[in-house]
């Protein structure tokens, strides 16, 4: 295979001969230099003086003499126009860089397609104005004056800028194609080589355009096309939309640089469907190790990713037969792992100032920012793993949402061993003073490299200390900006500059270009060709890439001044995919079947314009199709868990039989026995969290304390309505108390919680306008709130267990003695309906009735009451209108057959032999915390 920049290496040669110390060869990026100058050192047997090779833009900004400007700064120079130009109250810089991105961005197309910017904006404008023009003749809103009035602003806006850029001796992309091209029509000579040569463009914008032209008619130019009659001859085809223009007007171009390769050489071409992202990588390890083992030259290979998140995944993926290899792209500095943490300690100041501007607060710091920064594994060079989790417990145990900085400073003293400097002002507040956070992270990144560099494995922090390297260098750009404007005043706005310094800041792997095989994107392959080439998630927008209309520049617009639309960016992509297969011998193009996800599911429009088109067009071309299964084994059905009853576990059960059972425990062994093996014999239960927001179980616990405290001072006493009114006035100041001592450290006054203690009220207001209504047709007395009750029962073997028991209320109605839960879930009554005592055992369980039945039988033996007039019930707090819901028994002699069901259940759980194992209905398992143990 000849290649195509071997091709242009033979033209110099054969043209220029040993005098190529004048001329200047321009490639569309920087990469193919190298792969040039290896193609002409093959074609010149002596040593002469090498030709200058540049990327296109690299050549534009030398011929004008103009420097790059930056990006970042470029922003602010449109901003300090826009604030000096208008008399309106003007946005802040953080409202402007929204607009001010996509304005540049506009300027720029503008420049590199030498629309004529008086026309266009004024056009623009005149568009706008139509739009919203009311033909009753209605004045436009204030919000519609200013929309008109940022479109006129636009020219000059534009107007100034230019001026600013070009007396400073700068330039953006367009703006310094635009002047080149102006000059260029003033001298063509002024360019500093006796030769140029373009070599491998494709969509050449106005300016680059007039630029070949110019020089071409001067003498000083050739220009160097790549392409393939299958996509030049056939006007369908958008891989050569820019191209066959042209052809057009250079028909000379086409004997030498239009090419026939997809007719003339075999090809081979095989599109595979592959399953997630995964499924791609490892097929391609697959393929890289098969051609390595069918003789292929590993330098002759290049695999492309269209999706550059696989770079890792493909790494991990390459066979060790693959000797060497060159990934040209580097690790975005954002995914790296010591971004999260500047990232957390950056929200954990901006939170506090927030939450501090809402006024609700003094400044505080959110608890879930502090455990983040405190826990990240960075983290670990400044302050002990193991000290850093006791203050996370800590800060967990408090159930405090937001710590005050002297609160942090003072768990972090107390629970860690020399505190570093650093950890110490990690709560100072910066309270938008932009230059103290700039001050904060260069200090934390100094004593990152400090504790590295100490520690016993500096040999194994590398790559940390080059993330550290990027950021210092992000840092220091900061304090540039924070030296040179004045409108840099806020958190927000500091967070954007360090996003936007970081997001273009890629770490480079460390190889040689030119040797083994090459790992790279779409747009780096530009010019380079491969014998056997690998691509990866052709699909639907990757390629080509999505639609993007981030202009203020509508569409019908941008078409009358011949500006870019999505026609032709995917023409661009169209190329760019067809020229790099045209020379290739083996093609495997591979794309993501998974449906669902961004470029999941839909394969490229490429693609099928190759099983269709390209059939029809050549004989030479071999195309497959397949679609792979990922090999994944089948998930075989856990097998169960069965824990044994061993010594120490039956010497556990005895330990719970004189501490006593409850219901609660109960029911847990009812619903599975291995979750009962968990919490009661292990110990084991959830993590402790801080409740942000107050939980049910936290509602419940409150508006039991609240009925305690309001009904106890009336125990063995007749309830009245006048002391329920009474109640009612107390209930506001003992539902605050009670969250208090509940809810420690939790805040109450605003948000969801404020809402969540209004309903609380709302419960207990309601429950005693119930009562006040029974007391009406009634004569309640209550005898007894929170009442704790014991008994035992004597099991079959003769073994004595304890039973026990917190009775919400007793009382007696009319003279019913009522045992009462209070519930503020929601309860019905056929949850109560015992038809049979096998109901106890169905998969509904009757868990409430279980408890109603376990807590009456607790009763009539420690009373030793008569079961006849006698009833027990639940108050459900969200079915209030349904008043008592009371259990319904099966047979008359209910304590006597409770208490033989009790004692089998007691019974099983004492069996020796008796294993616990898990619920074979698995819906019991939804909310259980040990579900991920079970594999449920």
């Amino acid at each position: 295979m000849e290649t195509f920049l071997e091709k242009t290496a033979q033209y110099v040669v054969a043209k220029y001969g040993d005098n190529l110390r004048n001329l200047c060869i321009v490639l569309p990026n920087r990469r193919a230099s190298l792969f040039l100058k290896k193609a002409l050192s093959k074609n010149i047997a002596k040593p002469v003086w090498s030709p200058e090779i540049l990327a296109v833009e690299d050549f534009v900004y030398k011929s004008t003499g103009l420097l790059p400007a930056d990006n970042m700064f470029l922003l602010f120079d449109l901003y300090e126009i826009y604030r000096d130009s208008t008399k309106e109250a003007i946005a802040d810089f953080d409202e402007f860089i929204g607009w001010g991105e996509v304005v540049l961005n506009d300027f720029n197309d503008v420049d590199l397609y030498l629309a004529d910017t008086r026309q266009l904006f004024t056009y623009l404008s005149d568009v706008k104005a139509i739009g919203l023009w009311n033909p009753d003749g209605k004045p436009l809103t204030p919000f519609q004056q200013n929309y008109l009035r940022f479109f006129n602003s636009l020219e000059g806006l534009y107007s100034n800028l230019k001026e600013r850029l070009l007396n400073s001796g700068q330039a953006y992309q367009g703006l310094a194609y635009r002047e080149l091209v102006h000059a260029l029509e003033n001298n063509p000579l002024l360019v500093p080589y006796q030769q140029v040569i373009f070599a491998g463009f494709n969509a050449l914008t106005p300016a680059e355009s007039a630029i070949f032209s110019l020089l071409e008619k001067a003498g000083k130019a050739d220009v160097l096309w790549d392409a393939d009659r299958y996509y030049i001859d056939q006007p369908e085809q958008e891989a050569g939309f820019f191209l066959r223009n042209v052809f057009k007007t250079n028909e000379e171009n086409r004997p030498n640089w239009l090419f026939d390769n997809f007719r003339s050489a075999s090809k081979s071409i095989r599109i595979i469907g592959v399953p997630q992202k995964v499924g791609q990588v490892k097929t391609a390890g697959n393929i890289i190790k098969n051609l390595i083992s069918e003789g292929e030259k590993q330098d002759s290979l290049a695999v492309i990713l269209n999706d550059e998140t696989l770079v890792f995944p493909l790494l991990n993926s390459i066979p060790k037969e693959l000797e060497r290899f060159n990934v040209t792209m580097g690790l975005p500095l954002k995914e790296t792992s010591l971004y999260k943490l500047l990232d957390s300690v950056i929200s954990l100041q901006e939170n506090a100032d927030r939450f501090a501007r809402t006024g609700y607060r003094k400044l505080s710091f959110y608890h879930a920012d502090l455990i983040r920064v405190l826990t990240h594994p960075f983290m670990h060079f400044i302050v002990p793993s193991a000290d850093a989790l006791v203050v996370k417990e800590q800060i967990q145990l408090s159930n405090r949402a937001f710590l005050t900085g002297l609160e942090v400073k003072n768990l972090i003293a107390e629970n860690t061993e020399n505190v570093p400097e650093i950890l110490i002002r990690l709560t100072d507040p910066w309270e938008n003073n932009i230059q103290q956070a700039v001050q904060f992270i260069s200090a934390l990144l100094h004593t990152l490299t400090e504790r590295m560099l100490a520690s016993e494995k500096k040999h194994q922090s590398g790559m940390e200390l080059e993330y550290i390297f990027h950021f210092t260098k992000v840092v220091n750009k900061l304090e540039e900006i924070i030296k040179a404007v004045d409108f840099v005043q806020n958190l927000g706005t500091f967070r954007y500059l360090f996003n936007n310094l970081v997001k273009g800041i890629r770490i480079p792997f460390y190889g040689e270009p030119l040797q083994g095989a090459q790992v790279m994107g779409m747009l780096e392959s530009r010019v380079l060709d491969f014998e056997n080439i690998i691509m990866l998630s052709v699909n639907e927008d990757f390629i080509p890439a999505g639609k993007s209309d981030n202009s203020f520049i509508p569409f019908e617009v941008r078409r009358v001044f011949k500006l870019p639309t999505i026609r032709e960016r995917n023409a661009v992509y169209a190329y760019h995919f067809y020229r790099l297969l045209q020379r290739s011998s083996n093609v495997y193009l591979l794309y993501n079947t998974e449906a669902g996800n961004l470029g999941g599911g839909e394969r490229s429009r490429f693609l099928s314009q190759i099983l269709h088109e390209m059939r029809a067009f050549s004989s030479n071309v071999e195309i497959t199709e397949d679609i792979l299964e990922m090999n994944i084994p089948e998930v075989s059905e856990e097998p169960d868990i069965n824990i044994h009853k061993s010594v120490d576990i039956m010497q556990r059960l005895d330990e719970l039989a004189v501490s006593g059972f409850s219901a609660s425990s109960l029911n847990v062994y009812r619903n599975c026995s291995l979750q009962f093996y968990f919490n009661h014999i292990l110990g084991l239960g959830e993590a402790d969290q801080v409740e942000e927001t107050i939980e049910n179980a936290t509602l419940g616990k409150v508006i039991h304390h609240v009925l305690q405290l309001l009904y106890e001072p009336l125990e063995n006493k007749k309830l009245t309505a006048g002391e329920l009114e009474v109640m009612k006035k107390r209930v506001p100041a003992l539902v605050e108390k009670s969250f208090q001592e509940n809810y420690a450290g939790g805040e109450v006054h605003f948000g969801k919680n404020l809402l969540i203690v209004k309903v609380a009220e709302s419960y207990l207001f309601r429950f005693l306008d119930n009562e006040q209504q029974l007391v009406s047709d009634s004569e309640v007395v209550i005898k007894k709130m929170e009442q704790r009750l014991v008994s035992q029962v004597q099991l079959k073997s003769g073994k004595i267990i304890k039973i026990k028991g917190f009775i919400d209320r007793f009382d007696v109605t009319d003279g019913i003695t009522r045992i009462i839960d209070y519930k503020t879930g929601k309860v019905e009554q056929k949850e109560l309906n015992l038809k049979q005592w096998d109901d106890l055992q169905s998969a509904d369980g009757f868990d409430k009735a279980f408890q109603l039945l376990f807590y009456s039988l607790l009763y009539q033996k420690t009373e030793k009451v008569s079961y006849i007039d006698f009833q027990a019930g639940i108050y459900s707090f969200r079915n209030l209108k349904e008043g008592l819901l009371a259990i319904r028994f099966p047979v008359n002699d209910w304590p006597e057959s409770f208490e033989s069901y009790l004692v089998e259940l007691l019974g099983e759980i004492y069996d020796p032999v008796k294993q616990f194992t898990q619920t074979v209905d698995k819906d019991r398992c939804q909310y259980c915390t040990f579900k991920s143990v079970c594999n449920r």
